[in-house]
C-alpha cells in the first residue's frame, strides 16, 4: 500500500514539475518587442514572463466583472449576453511591448495587444517592427502598462466599439 501511495505521490510531483517548466518559458510567437524612446531596456525573459503575469491578474479580474455584469443583466433583462465573447483571453493576443524605463529609474512594459493582424499587411509581420494604432475594435484591441520594478499594472483600456 505504502508502495503506491509513494508511486502516486512521484508522479504527481513530476507531474507539478513539467507543468511548472511550461509555465515559466516565453512563447515569443505572438510577442514583438518594440522601443520607442532612447530610455529603453533590454528584458530577461523573467521580466516579461512578470509583466505577462500581472496582466493576467488583471484579465482575471476584468472577466469576473464581465461575468457578473452579464448575470445581473440577465436577471434585469430575461436576456443575457454571451459571457465568453465578452471576455479576454490573453494567450490569444498578438502582443506589441514597448519597453521604457521611467523617471525613477523604473522598468515599465506597455503592451499593446491585438486579437488580429492586418489582413491588408502583405509583409504579415510589420506589427513586428511597428507599433499598431487602432480606432475601434472592442475588446479585440486593448492597451495594458506594467511598472515590473514595482508589480504595478496600470491604464488598462479597451478600446471603443464605432
Amino acid at each position: 500500500m505504502n508502495k503506491r501511495i509513494y508511486s502516486l505521490l512521484v508522479l504527481v510531483f513530476l507531474t507539478a514539475c513539467r507543468d511548472s517548466q511550461k509555465a515559466t518559458k516565453l512563447n515569443r510567437e505572438k510577442i514583438a518587442i518594440l522601443s520607442t524612446s532612447e530610455k529603453t531596456f533590454v528584458p530577461t525573459d523573467q521580466d516579461l514572463l512578470l509583466a505577462e503575469r500581472l496582466v493576467k491578474e488583471r484579465l482575471n479580474v476584468y472577466n469576473a466583472e464581465m461575468k457578473a455584469r452579464n448575470v445581473d443583466f440577465a436577471y434585469t433583462t430575461g436576456d443575457s449576453l454571451h459571457y465568453e465573447s465578452d471576455t479576454i483571453q490573453f494567450e490569444h493576443y498578438y502582443r506589441q511591448y514597448i519597453l521604457t524605463v521611467n523617471d525613477e529609474g523604473d522598468k515599465v512594459v506597455a503592451m499593446n495587444c491585438l486579437c488580429m493582424l492586418n489582413p491588408f499587411d502583405k509583409e504579415q509581420d510589420s506589427w513586428r517592427k511597428n507599433k499598431v494604432v487602432v480606432r475601434d475594435g472592442g475588446h479585440c484591441f486593448f492597451q495594458i502598462s506594467v511598472n515590473i520594478s514595482r508589480g504595478i499594472v496600470y491604464g488598462f483600456m479597451i478600446n471603443g466599439l464605432a
